[in-house]
């Protein structure tokens, strides 16, 4: 008998299980969404939810991992269901959305859906307005827009967008290959 929580865990040790997971389950989707068009019966897009939220976690916008102690501080939200409190009886804490993880997905899948930028959502003549879905939520005017903002930024570059540290090692990086290329070919 195969025991399930050890074949199910393939990112258990993993230094970046998160991202790992992530990028795992983007290329599935993507995958499957190629495969599927290439039958020519479908014209599949995939949604870039998951990719939103690392990109909502490289911009410093939620927490990577929020059951460390201390690890809710300042502007950072969970993006996960981490509240022992409103934990249900039957699902375990952390496998599902929260209010903010789930307001990120709908905003990517509006996106997705629509073909409008989310953060035309924010009202920035009236940032305390009554009417919005993340004001429904709870969710702070602040921490909407910026939700907001992550979604379009993902949208746009199909995929999560680094941590701005790594953008600039690849922006260097790339400068010095242009560079000894040039060198070479003088």
């Amino acid at each position: 008998i195969l025991d399930p929580f050890v074949n199910n865990q393939p990112y258990v040790g993993d230094p970046d299980p998160v991202r790992r997971m992530a990028g795992d389950l983007h290329n599935a989707y993507n995958t499957a969404a190629v495969n599927a068009n290439a039958l020519g019966k479908s014209s599949l897009d995939v949604a870039l939810a998951g990719d939103a939220w690392i990109t909502a976690m490289n911009k410093g916008i939620a927490v990577m991992n929020p059951f460390l102690p201390g690890a809710l501080s300042g502007f950072q939200v969970d993006l996960w269901d981490s509240n022992a409190l409103d934990a249900c009886c039957t699902t375990p804490i952390g496998y599902h959305p929260s209010v903010y993880g789930a307001y990120l997905n709908g905003l990517v899948l509006f996106e997705q859906i629509t073909g409008i930028d989310p953060r035309t959502l924010h009202d920035e003549t009236d940032p305390n307005s009554t009417t919005s879905a993340a004001f429904s939520l709870g969710i702070s005017p602040d921490i909407a827009a910026a939700l907001e903002r992550v979604a379009a930024l993902t949208v746009a570059a199909g995929g999560p967008v680094p941590e701005p540290a790594s953008l600039v090692l690849l922006l260097t990086g790339l400068g010095m290959l242009g560079f000894m290329a040039r060198r070479r070919a003088a």
